[in-house]
């Protein structure tokens, strides 16, 4: 099995089960033992008070056993018939007390957690108390695993459960062990786990599981309150969900998902900025933005990452050698800018920051906007949002110079967020409306990305032929490579204004347009009016 993966069958026992009768089965089976053994350990499950890590299907425990004391983070999951594929972290744990915050646990775990608990206190919650009897299993063909035999004893305050549990850690050959944990099931009163150990004994002890990610209300005579509040529930898992993954892992699909959970969560914020007083809209928005900011830079280097072996393949024989530098310099870029971005999702005021904006979202202040449904809210918004991209469209010069296009880019982005969280509301029109917004908002986007890129390469040049011993050669490939982004970005531009008249004149985006009787004050005051222009308040 992948290292960090943990896969293993799980079977439940619904009455008392005797050893001796699941070791005949497991010889019935032909999966004979090579060793045996007996240990017992004890598992302390910490999260802080609300339970994040808990609804987040995270499981964080300090395991105390005649080996020591060893911290684990397992990911819930489930699958038919009682497997169990998930992602195992695991580290020693030196220390006689408990971890207070995320902040103390080792490097890995502590990625692993803190998105979800920020730098909120981690508090035991439950105790397993465990005689495990083990063995170690050979299969025809060579194939491994090893035999769990648990006999759990749960504890949460003075309330305690008592269950037993089987379980089959797989080693090599999955179809070999599932049949065996299938003999188990049919031979005697054991049946395929629908939930790891902390989900059961919860359900034993009579606790509450916190709920998983629920659909987003969204009918239209819910209140507008209580709809963005689900919405950015929804975007702000989506962004823990990635964060983990950018602390942990060289690869830029993390940060895009990252980037994109965010522009969602600013669309909502933005629109409905009336749900804050004004001090607290404005705080929301601006430090939005600022993590959007820090994402930036490192999304644009792994981009140009990614794209450069292509460049380089075409340049002249000549310089395509001497151009290797340039990617060598710019890997180490990507490696550095990469640093930092988590250097500074992990430092304290950082997370200070993420507390507020968490407490702010979850909660809109007491508003009339807040009780109006959710139906009425969301049209008029997106009409705003709507005519906002139709008029910088129609004011945009032929030519679609840089800071224009970006800012119709940017209201693309924008109206299409909104659109996808609100298109069941707006009818069957909806999604040929989405699917050309999107075909535009690519197409300006692939102008931004070339200039972005030239503009890059053009301002390290100097330094990238400074450090290098073939400086003018490696001038002159830079340069070759920064040429071939500007054609490529007039090209785009080209094909940009195409994409651009031809959405103008789609009858598309009129699905958005708004009657006459359902204009807002509100939704105009959400983007503010200039020259009669909307604009954007930030």
């Amino acid at each position: 099995m992948p290292p960090g993966i943990e896969t293993e069958f799980k079977l439940r026992a619904t009455t008392s089960v005797e050893t001796a009768r699941i070791d005949a089965v497991v010889r019935e089976a032909g999966c004979p033992c090579e060793a045996s053994g007996a240990v017992r350990h004890q598992d302390v499950y910490l999260d802080d008070e609300r339970r994040s890590l808990l609804e987040a299907g995270i499981g964080l425990r300090l395991r105390d056993d005649q080996r020591g004391r060893r911290l684990c983070s397992k990911r819930r999951a489930a699958g038919a018939g009682g497997l169990f594929v998930r992602e195992e972290l695991e580290a020693e744990w030196p220390g006689a007390y408990l971890p207070r915050t995320a902040q103390d646990l080792p490097s890995e775990l502590r990625d692993a957690v803190e998105p979800f608990v920020l730098a909120r206190p981690l508090v035991p919650w439950l105790q397993l108390d465990v005689d495990r009897e083990v063995r170690q299993l050979a299969a025809d063909g060579g194939a491994r695993a090893e035999l769990a035999i648990d006999f759990a004893v749960a504890r949460a305050g003075a309330a305690e459960a008592r269950f037993t549990e089987v379980e089959i850690e797989v080693f090599e050959d999955v179809a070999t062990w599932e049949r065996l944990a299938a003999l188990l099931a049919t031979r005697l009163p054991l049946q395929p786990a629908e939930d790891d150990k902390p989900g059961h004994a919860l359900h034993l002890l009579g606790l509450a599981l916190p709920p998983a990610a629920a659909p987003v209300p969204l009918a239209p005579e819910v209140p507008t309150g209580r709809a963005i509040a689900a919405i950015a529930a929804a975007e702000l898992r989506a962004l823990r969900e990635a964060e983990v993954l950018v602390r942990s892992r060289d690869e830029a699909e993390p940060v895009h998902a990252m980037r994109v959970a965010l522009r969602r969560l600013r669309a909502v914020a933005r629109a409905f900025r009336a749900l804050w007083p004004e001090p607290e809209a404005r705080w929301l928005l601006e430090t939005l933005a600022a993590t959007a900011r820090r994402l930036g830079p490192v999304r644009d280097l792994d981009v140009m990452r990614d794209e450069l072996p292509e460049a380089i393949a075409a340049l002249p024989a000549g310089l395509a050698a001497t151009a290797e530098a340039a990617q060598t310099w710019l890997l180490a870029h990507c490696l550095a800018a990469r640093t930092e971005l988590r250097e500074w999702l992990r430092c304290p005021e950082r997370l200070q920051q993420e507390e507020q904006l968490r407490r702010l979202l979850a909660a809109a202040g007491p508003t009339g906007l807040a009780t109006e449904p959710v139906g009425n809210a969301a049209r008029s918004r997106l009409a705003a949002a709507a005519e906002r991209v139709r008029q910088l469209g129609e004011q945009i010069p032929a030519d679609l110079p840089t800071g224009p296009l970006h800012e119709l880019r940017i209201a693309c982005k924008r109206l299409r967020y909104l659109a996808e969280h609100f298109a069941a509301l707006l009818g069957q029109r909806v999604p040929k409306a989405k699917g050309a917004l999107a075909r535009l908002q690519q197409a300006l986007g692939r102008v931004c990305d070339h200039e972005v890129a030239a503009g890059r390469l053009l301002d390290w040049l100097p330094a990238i032929a400074a450090e290098s011993q073939d400086g003018i050669l490696l001038a002159a490939a830079v340069g070759g490579l920064a040429t071939r982004h500007h054609r490529a970005a007039k090209k785009a531009r080209r094909r940009a204004a195409r994409q651009l008249a031809g959405f103008l004149d789609h009858k598309a985006w009129k699905a958005w347009k708004r009657r006459r009787s359902e204009e807002s004050h509100d939704a105009k005051m959400a983007y503010g009016c200039q020259d009669g222009l909307i604009q954007p308040k930030e």
